[in-house]
C-alpha cells in the first residue's frame, strides 16, 4: 500500500511539474507511468530539450523501436510540433527540467520497486486454492487477484459473502434523522479502503469488457 501511495504522489508531482513547462504534452501521452513515457521524460523534460538538436536528430533518436517502444513517427512529429508551440513556463536555469528528470527517474525505479514485490508475493500465494478461485473470475488478473488476498486475508475465515462486503465498507446505510432529515442510501465507507479500492477497479474492468455487468450496472444507472 505505501508502495502504491508513493507511486501516485511521484505520478501527480510529475502531471503538475509538466502542466507548468510543457502543458501540451498531456493531450498526448496519457500515461506517464509506461516506460517509454519515463525514458523519454528522463531525456527530454521540456519543450527547449525536444527541439535541442533539431526535428531530423529528434526523430533519429527515437524512431528505432528498442527505445521507442509502440510509439510512431506520427506522434513524435506531433510532439515536437508541439514543444515548437509551447506556452509552457521558460526557466534559465533549468530547474524544471532537473524536477522532471528526477520525477521520471523515480518514478520508473518506484515502479520496478513495486513490480519486484508483485512477482514475490504472486510466488508465494500461486499454490493457493482461494489465489486459484479468484482467477477463475472474468477480466481479473494476478495483481488484481493478490491485492484482493491481501486486503482479505485467510479466506476461509468468512462464512457469507455479507462480511466480506461489509470488509470493504460497501455496505448499505440508510440516514434518518426523526421525520425532518432523511437522506438516500450510501456506502459506509467503514472498512478497508484498500480492499474497496481494487473491488471498484475490478468493478469498472467488468463493466467495460462484460456485457453482462454492462447491462447490469445500465439498469441500476436508469433506476437512480
Amino acid at each position: 500500500m505505501a508502495v502504491k501511495k508513493r507511486v501516485s504522489q511521484i505520478r501527480n508531482q510529475l502531471r503538475g511539474a509538466l502542466h507548468l513547462s510543457f502543458p501540451e504534452l498531456s493531450n498526448v501521452i496519457k500515461d506517464i507511468t509506461q516506460p517509454t513515457a519515463l525514458r523519454f521524460l528522463q531525456s527530454n523534460p521540456t519543450p527547449e530539450f525536444v527541439m535541442m538538436n533539431g526535428r531530423k536528430r529528434f526523430l533519429e533518436k527515437w524512431r528505432p523501436r528498442r527505445k521507442c517502444g509502440q510509439w510512431r513517427p506520427e506522434k513524435l512529429n506531433m510532439i515536437y510540433d508541439l514543444a515548437k508551440e509551447s506556452i509552457g513556463l521558460r526557466d534559465p536555469y533549468r530547474s524544471d527540467a532537473f524536477e522532471i528528470k528526477t520525477l521520471a527517474a523515480d518514478l520508473a525505479e518506484t515502479l520496478s520497486t513495486q513490480q519486484v514485490w508483485l512477482n514475490q508475493a504472486i510466488e508465494i500465494i500461486e499454490n493457493r486454492a482461494d489465489f486459484k478461485l479468484l482467477l477463475t473470475l472474468p477480466r481479473i488478473g494476478k495483481p488484481t487477484a493478490v491485492a484482493i488476498l491481501t486486503a482479505i486475508g485467510d479466506i476461509g475465515e468468512y462464512t457469507n459473502g455479507k462480511q466480506l462486503v461489509k470488509l470493504a465498507g460497501l455496505d448499505i446505510r440508510y440516514f434518518e434523522s426523526g421525520s425532518s432529515i432523511k437522506r438516500g442510501p450510501r456506502i459506509s465507507h467503514v472498512g478497508s479502503a484498500y480492499l474497496r479500492h481494487w473491488v471498484f477497479h475490478f468493478s469498472l474492468r467488468l463493466i467495460a469488457h462484460v456485457p453482462e455487468f454492462k447491462l447490469i450496472f445500465q439498469n441500476y444507472k436508469e433506476k437512480s
